[in-house]
């Protein structure tokens, strides 16, 4: 571990077996110096966590910076996709046995589904009504002319005296 940390500053550790981003904070920062050399030992507590844990005992990659962490996840995520696109293609191609090519060259990429149309309801001449459509909750099939309203039905249902 060739980078030097401080105590208190948060780090960010990616774990590839559990799949999750940790935020750490360094605790404590431990120097022994032996024959063989110095080795550096960083304490880190997770949140919620009981912790401290050695950070070199992790099996993580250590990030300084979220904007850092955040770019090469991206990209691991990206790559995943690429590859999943690639193996879906490549196993259509085999399974299938067709390609755009062999088809014209003019697969639609999505189905285009019409949209469901109202029909509209007849309307007796005699009641001089006309058809509407849907408005917000309440579904209005028809509107009399003024000096009939006696009531109305609410869209929950109660009928509402008006005249």
């Amino acid at each position: 571990m060739s980078e030097k940390y401080i105590i208190g500053q948060v780090l960010y550790l990616v774990s590839h077996k559990q799949n999750s981003l940790i935020p750490v904070q360094v605790q404590e920062i431990t120097q022994k110096t032996t024959i063989s050399g110095t080795d550096i030992a960083y304490l880190v507590m997770a949140p919620n966590d009981e912790g401290p844990y050695t950070l070199s005992d992790l099996d993580v990659d250590v990030y300084t910076n979220s904007s850092e962490v955040g770019k090469v996840l991206k990209n691991s995520a990206n790559s995943s996709i690429d590859k999943m696109v690639a193996n879906a293609v490549s196993t259509a191609n085999k399974v299938f046995a067709q390609s755009e090519e062999s088809l014209g060259g003019s697969i639609p990429k999505k189905r285009s589904v019409p949209p469901e149309i109202p029909k509209k309801k007849q309307v007796r001449e005699d009641t001089k009504t006309q058809t509407q459509g849907v408005t917000g909750n309440a579904k209005i099939d028809t509107i009399p002319e003024p000096a009939r309203i006696k009531s109305i039905t609410m869209p929950d249902g109660e009928r509402v005296n008006v005249g």
